[in-house]
């Protein structure tokens, strides 16, 4: 999970290089959409290990509960029991952000894809 994790959080860095190609390519647009990924993957930031602004415990103690947002914009809280949901849920969380954020960054990018 952490080389997952380690994946993800590469495509927060607003200056990192396809991230910074992308908004600048895509403009006012492409930052709202960025600003949008970064919301909708937020939750998954408390275990950002790079992250120095989230008091993070992790793992966290149980019962859990996370807010998610779906791809219409629809908020939730969806609340674990055990350890397993919530990696279970971490992970796909991870897998299915990372997948976002390369789709964001080929939708603008301007030449050969760097990762």
């Amino acid at each position: 999970m952490a080389k997952l994790f380690e994946d993800l959080f590469e495509y927060y860095d607003y200056v990192s290089a396809p991230i910074g190609n992308a908004i600048q390519r895509g403009g006012k647009d492409a930052e709202n959409e960025f600003c949008t990924l970064l919301e909708r993957y937020n939750e998954i930031a408390k275990v950002n290990p790079w992250s120095q602004l989230v008091n993070r415990t992790f793992p966290p103690s149980l019962p859990y509960s996370v807010q998610q947002i779906d791809q219409t914009g629809q908020r939730s809280t969806e609340t674990f029991q055990d350890y397993n949901s919530v990696f279970d849920w971490y992970e796909r969380q991870a897998r299915e952000g990372h997948v976002a954020f390369v789709a964001f960054v080929e939708k603008y990018r301007t030449g050969p894809l760097e990762l």
